[in-house]
């Protein structure tokens, strides 16, 4: 008549349902509307401020956490710009990307800058446009994504 189901122990079920990781950045401005772009020391492409989640922290906390760490700024992050998807077909490796809006940098935030030494080897404020050539692909294909966010005033998922 009925199908037998098969019950699953929970510990069994957990492990086997995927694992993402998370990773989150942030946009800032100067107030000539040039973005703030970092130059890590383990790639040739410059980013924004940012990085990988840690476990059980969420998208802000990781935002939080990565931009206090790589450029000594602390805030709250609530304005969600961009969620973006990454699959890699060959390691199966996924990912969802979280970019925040940090803001304009006031001259009092600008004086505070200080970049992790062992990580980041310079930053800088650049017009939108030139940033293009300077980002890796992904951050680029999500660049212009995250300034219509701003300008409209919603949340893009890529």
């Amino acid at each position: 008549m009925g199908e037998t189901v098969r019950k699953l122990p929970r510990d069994q079920y957990l492990k086997s349902i995927p694992r993402k990781r998370i990773a989150a950045g942030a946009l800032y401005f100067n107030s000539a509307g040039e973005l703030l772009i970092v130059k890590p020391n383990y790639q040739e492409q410059w980013n924004i401020p940012g990085g990988a989640g840690e476990v059980n922290e969420s998208p802000q906390e990781t935002c939080r956490r990565e931009v206090n760490e790589e450029i000594g700024i602390s805030q709250k992050f609530d304005k969600l710009l961009v969620i973006d998807h990454l699959f890699n077909h060959e390691t199966l490796d996924e990912a969802l990307i979280f970019i925040f809006l940090g803001g304009t940098m006031t001259g009092k935030q600008l004086k505070k800058i200080k970049l992790k030494e062992d990580e980041l080897t310079e930053y800088a404020f650049k017009p939108i446009n030139n940033c293009l050539s300077l980002l890796g692909p992904k951050m680029a294909k999500r660049l212009p994504y995250c300034i219509n966010a701003i300008k409209k005033g919603f949340t893009v998922l890529v």
